[in-house]
Order: C-alpha cells, then sequence, then structure tokens
C-alpha cells in the first residue's frame, strides 16, 4: 500500500461556498436587524427561526411573554404584498406581527393604515 504525501483535502464547488457565505451573511444582517429592535425596556426572546430567504428573515419571538412572528426585510421600501404576505403567515400561524425593514414604508401604505386602524366595518350595500 502506497501512502501519499498529501493531507486529505475537501473540495467544494464555488456553488457551495457562496452558499455558506450568503447564509451567514443573512443569519448576521437578521441578528443585526433584531438587535437594533430590541428595546431595553422590552423582554424579547427568539423562539425559533421559521424562515430564511434572500431579503427576510421570519423569527417567532416572545415579546413580554406574548409570542409573534417578527419579519425583517432587507431592504428600503416594502410594498403592500409583502404586508399582505407576512400577515397570512402570521395568520397561518395564529400570530400577531411586526415588520422591520431598513427604511420607511411608502406614504400611500402608512396612509393606508392609518385609516384602517379605528374603522368599524366596511360592508357592500346590496
Amino acid at each position: 500500500m502506497k501512502k501519499r504525501g498529501k493531507k486529505a483535502q475537501m473540495k467544494l464547488s464555488f456553488e457551495v461556498i457562496f452558499s455558506i457565505i450568503l447564509i451567514v451573511v443573512f443569519l448576521f444582517f437578521g441578528f443585526y436587524v433584531i438587535g437594533k429592535f430590541i428595546d431595553t425596556k422590552n423582554s424579547i426572546e427568539i423562539v425559533n427561526i421559521e424562515g430564511l430567504k434572500k431579503d427576510e428573515l421570519l423569527l417567532r419571538i416572545k415579546v413580554n411573554g406574548n409570542e409573534q412572528l417578527l419579519v425583517a426585510y432587507k431592504k428600503k421600501k416594502i410594498s403592500e404584498n409583502e404586508i399582505i404576505k407576512t400577515a397570512k403567515k402570521a395568520s397561518e400561524m395564529n400570530l400577531r406581527y411586526s415588520i422591520l425593514s431598513m427604511g420607511e414604508l411608502p406614504k400611500k401604505i402608512s396612509g393606508l393604515i392609518k385609516a384602517l386602524q379605528n374603522i368599524n366595518d366596511i360592508k357592500k350595500v346590496e
């Protein structure tokens, strides 16, 4: 049996290395945003990582003993479709939710949210 002078090497493809780097970057981003969200007055505990995608992180958290879904977007602007998708996901999980983003909501969405806060009912007249 011949011994080789080289140590065993693991060869990884570029895609695998790039994927590992992306995962590390997104986890860092997620925990950085969560760190900014956490206020010293609030008691926040991360219960579970529900999902991780290119530009979003979904976490189940406890805020002062109450579980909720926290969705962090790595975007300056989030669309109404993303808000609706988050609301549906939270509804499926039977949780309230919070959304974090890198910037402000568009004025149209902010105005709609303010208008809906005190709404009592919307009905169709037949």
